[in-house]
């Protein structure tokens, strides 16, 4: 017999698991053979030892305790369930504003540990060949530890899952030193070249990128080749901000990259403080942000002289 939750039950569940936000149409019904059969069917030791984090022995002194939890509760198994069925099934949907958690664990990262296999099928359905397969295996090893190791956190943020899922949906390459995602237009990215519900291309720029004007142009010119010349691609990102080009010297990677767009929008984001500053706290403390760079430093003065700093959403040129 089929069970389904009604509001308050799930409302109940996902209070215990942490969760503050979460999408009112994630609920899924039960499996015929229960949540713990299903979770047991996702084969989590084996989905440590293909990401390589089976050996990552600070990663799974973090892991095992949650995974262990999850084991012992169907309460947290229904929302393993129900959340990893959400992230497949609404895969090209925005779901950033759509999750919330009031703590750091490593829920998400079971969570997306039990899509592993789903991944794999996701990679072959898109025949990537074995360049695209490494790359998603290694960059599904950094998302589930860059809490601890970026961020000094003792578990994963809720933002890793999300990105977790656009690689598990096999949404997301590497061609040179760029990333870039397919996916579906909504209202954020409507302009003259682009309509709700077009495919586009979200260009990605990752850590400790080779990020020469050089390497940019290989990285476009291949990308064009890939998608083909009938899809817009798009950037969204801190790098684009209006307020960081006073930052920025006119020889720089960052200044030469921000030329291949124009700017369609502009929006209000913290994320300047995730990726420049590695600081993933709520309101950070400006004066504590690192000045390890020319770039952090600059930004950091203009930040304690009042200046804020947005994301901006730009078109790729032709």
């Amino acid at each position: 017999m089929i069970f389904m939750y009604n509001n308050t039950m799930n409302e109940e569940y996902f209070n215990i698991a942490g969760f503050t936000k979460y999408p009112t149409n994630i609920y899924n019904s039960e499996p015929e053979n229960g949540y713990a059969q299903g979770v047991n069917e996702c084969k989590i030791p084996e989905a440590l030892v293909y990401y390589g984090l089976d050996s990552d022995t600070q990663f799974m002194k973090l892991f095992n305790p949650v995974w262990y939890s999850v084991l012992k509760s169907c309460k947290l198994q229904a929302v393993v369930y129900s959340i990893s069925n959400y992230l497949f099934d609404n895969s090209l949907s925005p779901l950033w504003n759509k999750f919330e958690r009031n703590v750091v664990d490593m829920l998400p990262a079971v969570i997306i540990l039990c899509g592993w296999q789903r991944h794999i099928e996701n990679m072959k359905k898109k025949k990537f060949d074995i360049t695209q397969i490494e790359f998603n295996r290694q960059e599904i090893r950094n998302t589930l530890t860059k809490g601890m190791r970026v961020y000094g956190k003792s578990g994963m943020l809720i933002s890793g899952m999300i990105w977790a899922s656009i690689l598990l949906n096999a949404n997301l390459v590497q061609l040179g030193c760029l990333q870039y995602e397919i996916k579906k237009a909504n209202n954020q990215y409507v302009c003259d070249e682009i309509s709700i519900g077009d495919m586009i291309v979200a260009i990605h720029i990752p850590a400790g990128a080779l990020f020469t004007p050089d390497a940019v142009e290989k990285s476009i010119t291949m990308a064009k080749e890939y998608f083909g010349d009938k899809v817009s691609f798009i950037c969204n990102s801190w790098l684009l901000g209006e307020q960081l080009g006073t930052c920025l010297k006119s020889d720089s990677n960052i200044f030469n990259f921000r030329r291949y767009f124009s700017i369609i929008k502009t929006e209000d984001s913290e994320s300047v403080y995730n990726f420049l500053f590695n600081n993933a706290d709520d309101n950070p403390n400006i004066s504590d942000l690192a000045e390890g760079t020319s770039l952090q430093k600059s930004v950091k003065k203009a930040m304690l002289s009042g200046i804020h700093f947005y994301d901006a959403i730009g078109i790729l040129k032709c």
